[in-house]
């Protein structure tokens, strides 16, 4: 344990949003590369699935910190998404 240091479920739930995003990002440019014309929409993918974390967290009551997760964290997500729009 002192190795890799205590278990953290949140970090672990963040690199899994990341790895899916990646995963889904690379089967994107496989199928349709189209898709990823724009170099921003894996990053506002992650964006995404971060702040939806931190949504279900507040929603459930394990957030100790959720006016700071809502102004940092699902905020500058919600404006990247809302970037996307045309």
């Amino acid at each position: 344990m002192s190795e890799t240091g205590p278990y953290n479920p949140h970090f672990i739930q963040d690199i899994g949003a990341a790895i899916l995003v990646a995963g889904l990002a690379l089967a994107a440019r496989v199928w349709r590369p189209s898709v990823l014309a724009r170099r921003r929409l894996p990053a506002q993918a992650f964006l995404a699935a971060h702040a939806l974390l931190h949504l279900v967290m507040i929603a459930s009551g394990h957030d100790h910190y959720a006016a700071f997760d809502l102004i940092a964290i699902v905020l500058p997500s919600a404006l990247a998404l809302y970037s996307r729009l045309p």
